[in-house]
């Protein structure tokens, strides 16, 4: 955050900063609470299972509340310890999952939200598909990208193309294209009336 939120928010980067530390103390805060409420069912099911272990429990009973009570209040939180450790050098083989999965007892709370945050697809599109000039390319409910970043993305496609067999594009016929897709779409017809 320190090195690229500068450059992204300019003078805003603080503040920019503070709502995401805000965010994500906010959804650690919902992971411990998962937490407590698996440990309350565990604890009741341990009670019922250690009747026949009464004897044995008192004796270490009082250690064992000293060590929850030292569990439950740590000196700071995990999400502080993880901003506050070492950069992990940056190298091609480096694996995202393995190091959260080697870690997940330093960071019990983060290494889950990191498991279930990482386990989202970025896209549901299949590259095949969106990226094919063959037809629609994206639909608006499944697109998560800027409509520039897939105009961009498909001009490229179009002038490596291009490149390769040797056609030259000029403006006429980028807007022949456009004017192209419009006739196929009625939604877009209407987009282009309208402006």
């Amino acid at each position: 955050m320190d090195c690229y939120f500068p450059e992204i928010f300019g003078g805003e980067s603080k503040t920019q900063k503070e709502k995401l530390l805000s965010i994500c103390r906010k959804l650690i805060e919902e992971y411990e609470e998962k937490e407590r409420e698996q440990e309350k069912v565990d604890n009741a099911v341990e009670v019922n299972c250690s009747v026949t272990a009464t004897i044995e429990r008192e004796t270490t009973s009082k250690f064992a509340l000293y060590a929850a009570r030292r569990k439950r209040k740590p000196t700071r939180s995990e999400l502080d310890s993880y901003l506050e450790d070492g950069i992990i050098p940056n190298s091609p083989d480096f694996d995202v999952l393995c190091w959260w999965k080697s870690n997940r007892s330093k960071y019990h709370i983060l290494h889950k939200v990191a498991r279930d945050i990482l386990a989202i697809p970025v896209s549901t599109v299949a590259s095949e598909s969106a990226f094919s000039t063959s037809g629609r390319v994206i639909s608006s409910h499944r697109s998560r990208l800027e409509p520039d970043t897939v105009e961009g993305l498909m001009c490229a496609q179009s002038w490596l193309r291009a490149g390769v067999t040797g056609e030259k594009y000029s403006l006429g016929t980028v807007q022949q294209d456009s004017d192209g897709e419009t006739e196929d779409d009625p939604e877009l017809q209407v987009k282009a009336i309208q402006s």
